[in-house]
């Protein structure tokens, strides 16, 4: 049984072991750069699932200087689309996945996805 790419990157970004996280983060930069050249369809359902391994990516982030680094690699991610229409579509799923998981964020996690949900804003209008 063979995983589909979301679901491998979800699982690496979710994964408990640092390195393996930090590797999929990477990878899936590029792996948004290569698909949105060639004819690969990236829809909804993707980036969905896509976006719920980030969001467990950045649930592990503790310290503060790593949320702000990383906060800026995830919202980087919006310039890596060839079009309008995938970035847009990024940003959607973003505020999707935010609205469902915003009734288990506690109160100590609350700044870290607020500082997520700013720097994605602000490459919006970059």
């Amino acid at each position: 049984m063979t995983l589909s790419v979301e679901a491998h990157f979800s699982q690496k970004l979710a994964d408990n072991v640092p390195d393996n996280r930090e590797k999929a983060l990477k990878e899936i930069g590029e792996w948004f750069e290569t698909v949105s050249v060639t004819s690969a369809v990236l829809d909804e359902d993707i980036l969905l699932k896509i976006w719920k391994g980030l969001y467990y990516y950045f649930w592990h982030c503790d310290k503060m200087l790593v949320q702000e680094e990383k906060a800026e690699v995830i919202s980087q991610y919006i310039h890596n689309f060839r079009s309008v229409k995938l970035s847009f579509l990024y940003l959607e799923t973003f505020f999707k996945t935010m609205a469902r998981e915003w009734h288990g964020i506690d109160r100590f996690r609350l700044d870290k996805f607020m500082m997520l949900t700013r720097f994605l804003c602000v490459k919006v209008f970059s």
